[in-house]
């Protein structure tokens, strides 16, 4: 049963038709395992993981190589089911991190910070009304993300203050100013990561549907 769902998301993932909720059947340790299963049916597939998403109460999404919109990629929205779109701060690992690290490991890890967008996508009919354990089954919907170009070393970061704004459609949707953008990490010391890897904070706004005016 639980292999039986992975498989029915993957398949709405890969031919964008939504699947019926299954949340009356899906109790928390069961979604867990759904994830498990789709992360190594993506595996298997050839993907290989890239890097991770901070969701809320220290649960992590995971992202992989085929989920990065690098220039020259394809993509489409006629690819999505209900497509929304959020801003992250992104801390790029350039050593492993084994699972239990303490919190100076995991801020050595750590080369720089930048900002990426990442893409979610629900494949449930039921779109925005789905349960946390779907949430947590389905990946918490990452689909797809961008990697803004600059990157801010954390050693430069040490004694200068740094202004963020993000706008969407020219409408600013967040700004901060502040002389150490580390938060979200708290998870971080639990997690395996390879070196080369990212780590994507929880998302600065609330998520935006996407798209193709949106600029």
């Amino acid at each position: 049963e639980i292999q039986k769902k992975a498989l029915n998301l993957l398949d709405a993932r890969l031919s964008a038709k939504p699947i019926s909720s299954f949340s009356q059947t899906l109790d928390l340790n069961s979604a867990q395992e759904v994830l498990k299963q789709g992360i190594e049916l993506r595996l298997k597939r050839g993907e290989e993981i890239t890097g991770v998403v901070s969701q809320k109460e220290n649960y992590f999404s995971y992202l992989t190589n085929q989920m990065n919109l690098i220039p020259g990629s394809n993509f489409s929205l006629k690819d999505c089911i209900n497509p929304k779109v959020s801003a992250h701060f992104v801390y790029f690992i350039d050593s492993s991190l084994e699972g239990s690290s303490t919190p100076s490991q995991v801020m050595d890890a750590i080369s720089s910070i930048g900002l990426a967008i990442l893409i979610t996508d629900s494949r449930f009919e039921n779109g925005q009304e789905v349960s946390w354990e779907e949430r947590v089954a389905d990946n918490f919907f990452s689909t797809y993300y961008f990697l803004g170009k600059k990157r801010l070393d954390l050693k430069e970061m040490k004694d200068r203050s740094v202004r963020v704004a993000i706008y969407f459609n020219q409408e600013k949707k967040f700004e901060m100013e502040a002389s150490n953008l580390l938060f979200g990490l708290e998870g971080l010391s639990q997690i395996s990561l390879a070196p080369s890897s990212i780590a994507l904070t929880p998302n600065l706004f609330d998520l935006l549907p996407l798209n193709s005016n949106m600029d």
